[in-house]
């Protein structure tokens, strides 16, 4: 298996790559390949997924916070220092000179949960949003990628303001052998802001609707940024249940038998002479 990072800068967006790469290649036989069609036709094609959030600026303090005694200080944000853990304020657009703080590069990892309820969750504790389904029910991290847009006007800020991550399934690819198929998931996520469009129903003003916020942020390539703060991948590998192992018999204890008078006088004799 061989890993790669990468940090690269281009078109005045930052990236941030990590992948991986596995050996098994696709096996092209007619139950794997039924098995591709399949997957890739009820995944694809699942609605996307779109989790609201507010950015409140305690998140991510908090997670400043619990990384400020691992990371240095220069790779703290700006608007934190380890010498004043107060929270700061979220100042909103009304007053005038405010200096409203950015969403801190990757802090986007503490927002958007899904909103399921426990009661929903798979066994394993995960959502199953992106799940093929039986057999397939181990998940492992297989890569992904992030890219942030450096423009100020598409950047998130910690104002409250109503924000979106708009999540789908982009391809699935099945490599492996038949009975031991990896089910490869890949999944898009970009996150922008609601508001900015308004709707007016009953003479209450509403922001815009899902179907018009995923038309806001749909671009024709994938690996561009569009109006999103943020483009995020994910790539996720799902294996079916590992083989319940029987355990081995266990092993008959020794039989310690016991030594007869004559053979330890003998032993005795020779220890006494030595």
């Amino acid at each position: 298996m061989s890993s790669t990072f990468s940090h690269i800068s281009r078109r005045g967006f930052r990236v941030l790559k990590h992948s991986s790469t596995y050996p098994p290649k696709l096996i092209r036989n007619s139950s794997i390949q039924s098995t591709q069609f399949d997957l890739h036709q009820e995944l694809t094609t699942r609605p996307s997924n779109i989790i609201y959030d507010y950015l409140s600026p305690t998140p991510s303090h908090l997670l400043n916070i619990s990384l400020a005694d691992i990371l240095p200080e220069s790779c703290h944000p700006p608007s934190f220092t380890s010498l004043n853990l107060s929270l700061p304020l979220a100042r909103p657009e009304h007053i005038v000179n405010s200096a409203r703080p950015l969403l801190p590069q990757a802090h986007h990892l503490v927002y958007f949960s899904p909103q399921i309820p426990g009661s929903a969750l798979l066994p394993d504790g995960t959502d199953p949003l992106q799940s093929p389904g039986p057999p397939f029910v181990r998940r492992m991290w297989a890569g992904g990628s992030l890219l942030f847009n450096t423009s100020r006007k598409h950047q998130l800020l910690l104002d409250n303001e109503r924000a979106a991550c708009i999540e789908r399934i982009t391809d699935v690819t099945v490599k492996g052998t038949e009975g031991d198929e990896k089910v490869f998931v890949n999944i898009e996520r970009r996150i922008g802001f609601v508001h900015g469009e308004r709707t007016f129903s009953n003479g209450e003003e509403r922001d815009i609707d899902d179907t018009r916020l995923m038309q806001r942020y749909q671009v024709e390539d994938r690996e561009e940024l569009g109006q999103a703060s943020v483009l995020e991948t994910r790539n996720i590998v799902f294996m079916r249940a590992k083989p319940t192992t029987i355990p081995p018999s266990p092993t008959p204890d020794k039989i310690v038998r016991g030594m007869s008078a004559l053979k330890y006088r003998i032993l005795l004799n020779k220890f006494l002479l030595q």
